[in-house]
């Protein structure tokens, strides 16, 4: 009986290894071309079942193994560089992959997106539309406010109260100003002396 318990755990072992030996390789880049070491690599499946993370190497080289057969998003990151998205790819149970990933100099910028999908998906596939303002887009456009920087943004309205440094409203797509938030380092700015609450 222990001979043959132990004869079942040997093959389900080797069929399981059998199935998870799908492998995805590449390099991480700079602007250059030159390796960047010490760059953080991210695998995650669409389905959410599955991550890991890798390390690049001092060749910028990362390597994961023993993967299950499925679809999945890959991202790298790096100080000094731009997190990157370098799209999907599927990985065959016994297959093997390679996606080098080129990383552009990080810019005084912060994406976020929130989702309604039970899914991952990249910020291309996301159905929802955003606007990003930078610094070069308000140095070329000498403006010196954030009332100007947002008169131009579509689908937002600003009214402002008076003269300059008087209060302001913003109204998003036809709500009504308490229906936008304003935040600033993730933290919700409230006017204390308005009723609803609101950023005026």
């Amino acid at each position: 009986m222990l001979l043959r318990t132990m004869a079942v755990l040997c093959l389900t072992a080797a069929s399981l290894s059998s199935e998870n030996r799908a492998t995805v390789t590449g390099r991480v880049t700079d602007p250059t071309g030159a390796a960047v070491p010490g760059a953080v690599v991210t695998l995650r499946a669409r389905d959410g079942a599955h991550q890991r993370t890798a390390v690049s190497d001092t060749d910028g080289r990362y390597r994961f193994e023993n993967l299950p057969q499925a679809e999945y998003l890959l991202e790298a990151q790096a100080r000094g560089l731009q997190t990157m998205q370098a799209g999907t790819l599927w990985v065959e149970s016994d297959g093997a992959a390679t996606r080098d990933i080129d990383l552009d100099v990080a810019r005084v910028r912060t994406h976020v997106v929130v989702t309604a999908s039970g899914t991952a998906q990249t910020t291309e596939e996301t159905a929802k539309a955003f606007d990003v303002i930078d610094a070069t887009e308000i140095g070329r456009r000498a403006e010196f406010s954030i009332i100007e920087s947002l008169r131009t943004m579509p689908g937002l309205r600003v009214s402002q109260l008076g003269g300059p440094g008087s209060f302001m409203r913003v109204h998003t797509r036809g709500l009504r100003a308490f229906d936008t938030s304003v935040l600033i380092d993730g933290f919700r700015v409230r006017d204390v002396s308005a009723q609803q609450g609101d950023a005026t």
